[in-house]
């Protein structure tokens, strides 16, 4: 139904569940509102798929194959998705910063906690910011991955 590939040809990540398409100005409004760029894979798979539920969702690094993070949905950029509430990433940026959350983390995917899966827009990082551990420390952040195409590639099907 929908297919997105990344830069590596054999990844390959469907989504369903989907918000309406946004266009390269969004992308644009989106770098304005953070004042940094964007990583190219992220803003890409975001035109193509703006937010929605990946049928490869459970992060898995190379030392840690027994557990792993699992996503909920990616939040949508501009519009909401009529399956999956009143959420996306423009209005999460701006909760997580008015509870100190520093506003170089972009969060574009939630997991099944209320936790966020976000992009450090200083260095590229991905990270997961856990939200349940009281008030917002360097404590609450946990590093999965270099960069956005890394954490792509380390995702995979979450068994039930």
């Amino acid at each position: 139904q929908y297919l997105y590939t990344t830069k590596i040809e054999h990844i390959k990540t469907m989504f369903i569940k989907t918000a309406q398409a946004i266009v390269q100005e969004d992308i644009a409004n989106l770098e304005r509102i953070t004042g940094h760029k964007l990583p190219k894979e992220f803003a890409s798979q975001y035109l193509t798929f703006n937010g929605g539920v990946p049928d490869k969702s459970l992060f898995c690094d190379a030392e840690d194959e027994e557990d792993g993070y699992e996503i909920s949905f990616y939040l949508p950029v501009k519009y909401y998705s009529d399956d999956l509430g009143e959420m996306k990433i423009e209005k999460s940026y701006a909760k997580l910063t008015s509870v100190n959350v520093p506003s170089h983390y972009l969060p574009f995917a939630v997991d099944w906690g209320g936790n966020y899966f976000a992009i450090d827009l200083q260095s590229g990082n991905i990270v997961l910011l856990f939200m349940d551990l009281g008030e917002f420390t360097e404590d609450c952040v946990e590093y999965l991955a270099e960069s956005y195409s890394e954490f792509v590639e380390n995702l995979v099907k979450a068994e039930d």
